[in-house]
């Protein structure tokens, strides 16, 4: 099994990609925004630059306060989890306390994918 994985770090953007075989998989769009004050979304979409089709297509969201400590994560995969050569797909999370102790904390996040 070949995977391939992307992060990027919102609070410097900073892209580290590794290739593989199967495919090149590419952020191309990162949004977020709160609902209520007690909901941060973060929304975007993953394209496949590769030669080929990457199947469960799984983004990893990691959340930081501003001390730089890890508060929470969550994942969850494109919609649809298998990206063709050259197509996108989007993902979104919705984070609430549920996934941090205090979604308020939320200072910074680091998106990881990884497809097979």
């Amino acid at each position: 099994m070949i995977k391939s994985f992307l992060t990027i770090a919102a609070s410097i953007m900073v892209i580290v990609a590794t290739q593989n075989v199967a495919g090149k998989l590419d952020i191309v769009g990162n949004t977020t925004s709160w609902f209520n004050d007690d909901t941060f979304n973060i929304a975007g979409e993953i394209r496949n630059n590769g030669t080929r089709g990457v199947d469960f297509v799984k983004v990893i969201a990691t959340l930081y306060n501003a001390d730089g400590t890890v508060i929470g994560s969550d994942f969850t995969y494109t919609d649809p989890s298998t990206i063709e050569a050259g197509d996108t797909s989007p993902f979104q999370f919705r984070i609430t306390d549920f996934n941090v102790r205090d979604v308020g904390e939320i200072d910074t996040y680091r998106i990881s994918v990884s497809g097979d």
